[in-house]
């Protein structure tokens, strides 16, 4: 599922800012090039509900790398963040409602924290047994 969440908020970004910054949700080694916008998951919680359903809760870091490094960029990019990110459409059609939206400077880089809560189906065990009779009988004296 956080794969889902983590697809929702790369293509909201990809989306909102007509694929002009590169997404990565992967580890970047080498050859990363500003600006561009990397997603990693800092907290995922879940807490089991009645049935076979469980809250899900996924915190975001979602670092902005800007070519300029000039603090007014940053808080121009952090502003389209909280409209952006607000709320992100899954690619079932449902959406997610962000909440606990912050950001900071890190090192010259912007990282905009955001995190996403839904609650998630366990899905359905197949039957171990692939078929079934039972005969019964009453026997008389």
């Amino acid at each position: 599922m956080i794969t889902d969440v983590i697809t929702a908020v790369s293509r909201t970004l990809d989306e909102r800012f007509d694929g002009a910054y590169a997404v990565h949700t992967e580890k970047v080694e080498q050859g990363l090039a500003p600006p561009c916008f990397i997603i990693t998951v800092v907290d995922a919680e879940n807490t089991p509900l009645l049935r076979d359903r469980a809250n899900r809760v996924y915190a975001l870091d979602v670092v902005y790398i800007s070519k300029s490094n000039t603090n007014a960029e940053m808080y121009a990019m952090a502003d389209k963040l909280f409209s952006a990110l607000g709320l992100v459409t899954m690619t079932d059609g449902s959406r997610l409602l962000a909440y606990n939206m912050r950001y900071e400077e890190v090192d010259g880089d912007l990282h905009f924290f955001v995190t996403y809560q839904l609650t998630v189906r366990a899905p359905e065990d197949e039957d171990a047994m692939e078929s079934y009779s039972l005969n019964s009988e009453i026997g008389g004296i």
